[in-house]
């Protein structure tokens, strides 16, 4: 009897496991007919584009031989002759101002310690338009600079 029910057992999992396999190879050879017509079927490549015509660096109507040299002669005058502005000193050295609040000062105007030293605090808050989030301390700013100004 014991014989008969392990005969039974064995027979009852064949169908089971040919039935996967059947599936397997249907679901293999179905995604390779997939994929086989998705790249045979593919569009045709689109053709190169003609190459474009190279144009000359200098137009041929200007001739740079004659250039107005009395008018460039007279710009490089004026620039030599206008008051250089102070370098620009790195705000960043302040504890504080990252790139970012440097950057706007600068845009504002604020290039040296001394200039920075000279706004009043409510004025650098606008300037720097800091978000809700971020704490400044431009009265903390000012003494910096007017320390590293006095240098």
């Amino acid at each position: 009897m014991k014989r008969t029910l392990r005969i039974l057992e064995r027979t009852r999992r064949w169908p089971l496991v040919g039935r996967f396999s059947v599936g397997l190879m249907m679901g293999t050879a179905l995604v390779y007919v997939l994929w086989r017509q998705r790249y045979e079927a593919a569009p045709p490549a689109k053709p190169a584009p003609a190459p474009r015509k190279k144009r000359p660096i200098i137009s041929p109507e200007i001739d740079i031989t004659e250039a107005p040299l009395a008018e460039i002669r007279a710009e490089a005058e004026e620039a030599s002759a206008a008051p250089a502005a102070p370098p620009a000193e790195r705000l960043e050295v302040i504890r504080g101002i990252g790139p970012k609040f440097a950057e706007r000062l600068h845009a504002a105007g604020i290039h040296t310690f001394a200039a920075l030293a000279a706004e009043t605090p409510e004025r650098l808050r606008e300037i720097v338009r800091a978000q809700s989030w971020q704490k400044i301390e431009p009265e903390a700013w000012i003494a910096e600079a007017r320390r590293l100004a006095e240098e």
